[in-house]
């Protein structure tokens, strides 16, 4: 049933011996029509999504290409950077005058540590001779609230022990 529709006819051309002759009228509306030729509205739309789609794909990919050749500049900047300082440095380590931003990044987190180190020994719980001195202070003082100046050996007591304290933290950060 469908083979037929399927199958391809041969061509056949015929050759007219006679010339055909067309107006110039005619011939000039044919040209006119076939060089202007009317879009419809839908597929004018159509055609128009096409090409800003287009437009932004190829936007998009120049914005991709300004990227790279800017972080390639930066990085390129930083390099030289980095080399002027460690030339200035090179210059200026005798006298301890200039320093560059990553011999000052090694200082700040040289400071961090120490913080850390002072927060972590900074807990009374890893000092029980000053909690203890603390402590004899405050039950003084309940036994004593008329006459506080009698605690002053438990105070002198609780000084030497947060003067030794003081010391070990000061030549722990040496």
């Amino acid at each position: 049933m469908g083979a037929s529709q399927s199958k391809t006819d041969n061509e056949q051309v015929f050759y007219n011996p006679v010339p055909i002759q067309v107006s110039s009228e005619l011939a000039s509306q044919l040209s006119d029509t076939s060089l202007s030729p009317e879009v419809s509205p839908i597929r004018q739309a159509i055609l128009d999504e096409g090409v800003r789609a287009k437009i932004n794909a190829e936007a998009s990919r120049l914005r991709d290409g300004e990227d790279i050749v800017r972080r390639e500049i930066e990085a390129a900047l930083e390099r030289e950077n980095l080399d002027r300082e460690r030339g200035m440095t090179g210059d200026a380590d005798e006298h301890g005058d200039i320093k560059n931003s990553t011999a000052l990044l090694g200082d700040i987190e040289e400071v961090r540590q120490k913080v850390d180190r002072y927060r972590a020994r900074a807990s009374l719980t890893d000092h029980p001779e000053v909690k203890k001195a603390g402590e004899t202070i405050a039950s003084c003082y309940r036994a004593n609230p008329t006459t506080t100046l009698n605690c002053w050996s438990e105070v002198a007591a609780f000084r030497n022990a947060v003067a030794k304290l003081e010391q070990h933290y000061v030549d722990s950060l040496r």
